[in-house]
């Protein structure tokens, strides 16, 4: 039983030192990890910021094309229109 016991002990004892050497090794390399995740995660959050930046940007051109467009339609009619009441009518658009 004692040489249980010693066997034990001296496995504990062992053990505690290789911890003691290993645990401070693999503290920093999780801390290492845990900055370039970090890193990696501000990486990401800024590409998606960008993008949806872009993605506005683009949307809101083409809202603004589109108005144009729409309002070239519309003088574009409207000068037909007036065109056409000059053909009927000469001294009313003058």
């Amino acid at each position: 039983m004692e040489n249980k016991s010693a066997a034990c002990r001296e496995v504990f004892v062992n053990t505690e030192g290789v911890l003691k050497q290993i645990l401070p090794d693999e503290l920093a390399r999780r801390e290492d990890r845990l900055a370039a995740i970090a890193r990696l995660q501000a990486e990401i959050k800024q590409r998606a910021t960008e993008r949806d930046r872009k993605t506005q940007e683009e949307y809101e051109q083409k809202i603004a094309d589109r108005r144009k467009r729409r309002m070239d339609a519309v003088l574009h009619g409207l000068e037909h229109e007036t065109a056409a009441w000059a053909e009927i009518e000469p001294g009313l658009i003058n």
